[in-house]
């Protein structure tokens, strides 16, 4: 590892320990500016390694990763500045709330290529048992907490 992503990794620690004093004192401007800087450094990190690592194959599941930080990072920063400079309700601006959607419309998109190519290579029986057994399962679960008189 070299002596960036160090730094990087250490300044992002002590950040984080700001950020978790600052919501243990209660403290929401600063909460929101370290969770602003955390989002960030992550991102930066994330786009860091993706980019220098001297992996043979290139996997956009990473980098659709690391688009979900990132748009949580700009909808943290907007938080802030909304809520710090502006004065104004962050709640009511439409864009931030694109934002922190759009970290779950990466992460479904990563989600999706992920499964599309591990998918293909598993074994289609074993997929479908699975896929029945887990059902079974979850119906199951949902039968003895929602309808099984006994348990209520």
């Amino acid at each position: 590892m070299n002596k960036s992503i160090k730094n990087t990794i250490f300044a992002g620690l002590i950040v984080l320990t700001l950020y978790l004093i600052a919501s243990i004192f209660q403290l929401p401007i600063w909460s929101d500016i370290f969770a602003s800087i955390c989002s960030l450094l992550a991102a930066v990190v994330i786009f860091y390694l993706i980019f220098t690592s001297d992996a043979p194959n290139f996997n956009p599941n990473f980098v659709l990763i690391g688009l979900s930080v990132l748009s949580w990072a700009a909808a943290d920063i907007l938080w802030a500045i909304y809520e710090i400079v502006l004065h104004q309700d962050p709640n009511s601006v439409p864009i931030i709330s694109y934002l922190y959607f759009g970290t779950n419309i990466f992460l479904l998109l990563s989600t999706i290529l992920f499964c599309f190519y591990k998918f293909q290579k598993w074994d289609i029986i074993q997929l479908l048992v699975d896929s029945i057994f887990i059902t079974v399962v979850v119906i199951w679960l949902l039968w003895i907490l929602l309808f099984d008189k006994q348990y209520n």
